[in-house]
């Protein structure tokens, strides 16, 4: 959406890539651990494991993006402006 009112295009950072990395591996752990294999209770605890840290710093770096994506967003709309 903001792409639409003229934002440019800004690098994800580490902190928001590992966040993806963790919640997009806890997933499929989530469903190992509710299969009816012998590691089933392992693939929950590791499913736990990345799914608490990954929230948080998913949370950590949504917030930490605000300022680039308004940086992004005047910059944006002032190169169009402009040219």
């Amino acid at each position: 959406i903001l792409t639409l009112a003229g934002m440019d295009r800004f690098d994800v950072t580490y902190w928001g890539k590992l966040g993806t990395f963790l919640l997009l591996f806890a997933f499929p752990s989530f469903l190992l651990g509710e299969a009816d294999v012998a590691v089933s209770p392992l693939f929950e605890v590791l499913g736990w494991c990345a799914a608490v840290p990954g929230v948080a710093i998913s949370w950590y770096a949504a917030i930490t993006y605000i300022p680039v994506m308004a940086r992004s967003l005047r910059e944006g709309r002032a190169r169009k402006a402009s040219s």
